[in-house]
């Protein structure tokens, strides 16, 4: 693979690539940007369905407004020293939870209003996601700016004014992620025969870094490809060859991935982290519902988000631990005292109460839950009754959302799982009886 390859072997210069190279190679190079660029910033890009936009672009904001008032309760009334841009498509502006994501942001802007027919007419919404990301790069109002894509969580409030700050001291006119470890090996325009990651980068405005980022647009929508990652590869290249465009690395101590070899985890030093919810080992998922409420269905739930652990030390509750596995289930963690020591030894796991809303004695272990310290925004009630309606997906929307596995979440499938412990519990007055198997 490309990630044990030796660095003759990552070339991924292609066809297609020096196509788009030749098309361009002879295109003028822009002489002012498309807005005034001025102060510093972080610039998000969010395209497709409502359903992909809670799972992913909610969850980060959410995040990111928990940063913001962490520590210093009054921050979030002060000016910040970094603005936030998002760019979207236009018809996000409906989506339910569209107000909650555009309040924390300083600027929107809808992709269709200034981008070219060529990207906006395109039909493919694989296509269109990445037209507006690439889009975003070109469009970003800022002289320095980082990109992140939503599933690059920054550790704390000040993880993207540090990234602007190694861009000032490196000199440089960007700084990019290697796609690949062995990259950082490659010198002269190998370097720029492959492809560097594009979750997270940073520029400054240079003759240099515009015509990087028109080529990319340029680029993008010569390629038509379902990556962004290509045409990007394209644009540096063009760049480089033709403005001087010069880069320094976003270490794996800045960005961590699972691909850089690091722990991904805020406690290994990161600044940014890739899927943590998938890679950091913190981010534990516990059940905390008691004897008979639907613990099973929590599992098979998980199990069908594939966060289940393999191995064969966490499949009994008995001795399944934090050490070792990433979902607990077991009694000793649903009283208030286990989960509260859970949480205090890892501070973002995430629990979850299978429980029916009408049910007085839920209703107390949750609030018991969070007098012993458990926040709200760790806590998630599951209902199993509504999550077993297939015809009202939310419900699994929201807990796929909560656990940050949008990319597997199959709300019919998870319907299913409800269905099936249903009908093995007794339903009284009270709750769910505890005959669950």
């Amino acid at each position: 693979t490309l990630v044990s390859a030796g660095v003759p072997n990552l070339d991924q210069w292609d066809e297609n690539a020096q196509r788009a190279y030749d098309a361009l190679q002879h295109a003028p190079l822009p002489s002012t940007p498309p807005v005034q660029r001025k102060g510093e910033g972080v610039v998000y890009a969010v395209g497709g369905s409502e359903e992909f936009f809670d799972q992913e672009v909610v969850p980060c904001v959410r995040h990111l407004t928990r940063l913001e008032n962490s520590g210093d309760s009054w921050r979030h009334l002060t000016k910040r020293t970094l603005k936030f841009m998002l760019f979207h498509e236009r018809r996000q502006r409906e989506f339910k939870k569209w107000d909650l994501v555009q309040n924390f942001f300083d600027a929107t802007e809808a992709f269709e209003d200034e981008a070219p027919a060529s990207m906006t007419r395109v039909s493919d919404p694989r296509i269109r996601v990445k037209s507006v990301k690439a889009w975003a790069f070109y469009r970003a109002p800022f002289e320095r700016f980082v990109y992140l894509d939503f599933d690059s969580r920054p550790c704390s409030w000040h993880a993207p004014s540090d990234v602007l700050a190694k861009l000032a001291q490196s000199g440089k006119d960007a700084l990019l992620h290697n796609q690949w470890p062995a990259q950082a090996a490659l010198t002269g325009s190998a370097h720029f025969r492959c492809e560097h990651h594009s979750a997270v980068a940073a520029f400054r405005r240079t003759d240099a870094s515009e015509a990087a980022l028109r080529f990319f647009v340029d680029a993008f929508a010569h390629m038509k490809l379902r990556r962004d990652q290509p045409a990007l590869m394209v644009a540096l290249r063009l760049a480089r060859d033709r403005a001087g465009f010069t880069h320094s690395d976003v270490d794996n101590a800045t960005f961590c991935r699972a691909a850089s070899g690091r722990p991904v985890s805020c406690d290994a030093g990161c600044l940014l982290l890739h899927k943590p919810m998938k890679y950091d080992a913190s981010n534990i998922v516990v059940s905390v519902g008691r004897r008979g409420q639907g613990g099973k269905a929590v599992k098979r739930a998980l199990a069908a988000l594939k966060l289940i652990d393999r191995d064969e030390a966490c499949v009994s509750p008995d001795e399944a631990t934090p050490e070792k596995c990433r979902v607990l289930i077991g009694e000793q963690y649903a009283t208030p005292e286990g989960a509260a020591d859970v949480r205090a030894r890892y501070p973002r796991a995430r629990f979850i109460v299978p429980a029916a809303p009408a049910c007085h004695a839920d209703r107390a272990h949750v609030d018991a839950l969070k007098r012993a310290g458990i926040p709200e925004h760790a806590l998630f009630e599951l209902d199993l009754r509504k999550a077993a309606d297939a015809g009202r997906p939310t419900h699994w929307r929201d807990f796929c959302a909560f656990v940050e596995a949008w990319s597997s979440c199959k709300t019919q499938n998870l319907a299913r799982v409800a269905n099936a412990w249903l009908r093995r519990a007794i339903w009284e007055d009270a709750g769910p009886g505890s005959a669950e198997k």
